[in-house]
């Protein structure tokens, strides 16, 4: 009976390692077929929202035209060359700024036809990929999805463009006035054959014309000590400082500014200007000889996703409380800030630069990649005066000399 037992056990046995060792052979073959391709990536149309609505105020114009009168015709011809001369604009705008978009979109094809070609040659015949081939693959697909984020990235600020040209028409009474005068011409008769025969009024004071509120900001009205800015949008495309007095702005009032998609070219200074909840989404901050500089700023409350910060010093801010998702972060220092509350959504941040302290009391736990600690200065030895030997005169040490503080990211 035993004898039983025991054999029986180790058939048990024997039948468990068998199937170990087929379900392990079967993991393996699962583990060791390559990745399916995905499909072709078919490109998303961008918005021309404002091209659009321009358009179909120009057609309005137009067909107001061919109804008016003969003496409304030569005002109506006016607007409508005015307008069509802002359309060409518009237009050559919009295709300038949807390049990046369009050339971003060609490569991530070429790379993904790369991708295709390689799979398929590798793969022909054989479901087994040996770790040189497979690692060509994985280096092929991650190529792939690196330019794919930049195309979504570069969607991102053309969408972004898009509204600011849109604004940029709505605040310049483009879109409306040219709509509203075309009708007023279509109603002059009208009101000429009601007036005919009725005894003439007392003529009465125009009402006081009144002055419509500011919608937006150009680069010329930064300079512009005493003009209101905060809430505004800013219009044009891009902001350089270069024309303000030693290329900086100082104690300017910009809270709740909205710069999204904005390029902000040259060298970029600020200095105790106040750009609580202002709106930095999508913009970009080109890479210069010397770094961009924030100092003493109010930025709480920013929101920054999806902008691209290269070469930039933000000393003495505040910075808490700001959004950074999807945002690209290379070569920033934080130098005494405050950065609590923080979001930073899964953004990398190996190439910005904090000191210890300031990282000790941060959580980021939901980042890509944390920053890089800055170390210590060492402190310095004690200067002394030109021709003194070793041993200093009675009277004390010479005072130490403090470390400077450098604006320079390391």
């Amino acid at each position: 009976m035993n004898v039983a037992i025991e054999i029986a056990g180790y058939t048990l046995g024997a039948t468990i390692l068998f199937g170990l060792v087929i379900l392990g052979f079967f993991v393996r073959a699962y583990l060791a077929k390559p990745r399916g391709m995905t499909p072709f990536p078919v490109p998303r149309e961008l918005p021309n929202q404002a091209l659009q609505e321009a358009q179909a105020v120009l057609q309005q114009v137009r067909s107001r035209m061919e109804r008016a009168g003969e003496e409304d015709r030569e005002a109506l011809d006016m607007e409508l060359r005015r307008l069509e001369n802002r359309l060409y604009k518009l237009e050559q705008q919009t295709f300038t700024e949807q390049q990046p978009y369009l050339e971003i979109v060609r490569q991530r094809e070429r790379i993904w036809k790369k991708w295709k070609d390689l799979h398929d040659g590798l793969t022909f015949g054989s479901g087994k990929l040996s770790p040189e081939n497979r690692e060509k693959l994985l280096h092929a697909e991650r190529s792939y999805w690196a330019v794919h984020r930049r195309v979504e990235e570069e969607r991102h600020t053309a969408v972004a463009r898009d509204l600011i040209n849109l604004e940029s028409l709505r605040g310049q009474d483009v879109l409306e006035s040219s709509a509203d005068q075309g009708a007023s011409m279509l109603t002059n008769a009208e009101e000429e054959a009601e007036q005919t025969g009725q005894e003439s009024a007392p003529e009465q004071s125009p009402p006081a014309p009144q002055t419509a509120p500011a919608t937006g900001l150009h680069q010329a009205d930064l300079a512009n000590a005493d003009l209101p800015k905060s809430g505004l949008r800013y219009l044009d495309p891009s902001l350089d400082l270069s024309e303000l007095a030693g290329g900086i702005l100082q104690n300017a009032d910009l809270s709740g500014v909205s710069f999204a998609g904005v390029l902000f070219k040259g060298l970029h200074a600020y200095q105790n200007c106040n750009f609580a909840g202002a709106d930095f989404s999508a913009t970009r901050f080109e890479s210069q000889q010397h770094p961009h500089r924030f100092l003493g700023c109010n930025l709480s409350g920013c929101n920054f996703a999806g902008s691209h910060l290269t070469y930039l010093l933000f000393s003495g801010c505040d910075v808490s409380n700001t959004l950074w998702a999807e945002a690209v972060l290379d070569r920033v220092k934080f130098v005494d800030c405050r950065l609590d509350g923080a979001a930073w959504n899964q953004v990398d941040l190996s190439r910005t630069i904090m000191a210890a302290d300031l990282a000790a009391r941060l959580d980021f736990s939901e980042a890509a990649a944390p920053p890089r600690i800055q170390a210590p200065a060492a402190p310095r030895a004690p200067r002394r005066p030109p021709g003194a030997t070793e041993t200093e005169p009675e009277g004390g040490e010479a005072p130490d000399t403090p470390e400077p503080t450098s604006g320079e990211i390391d």
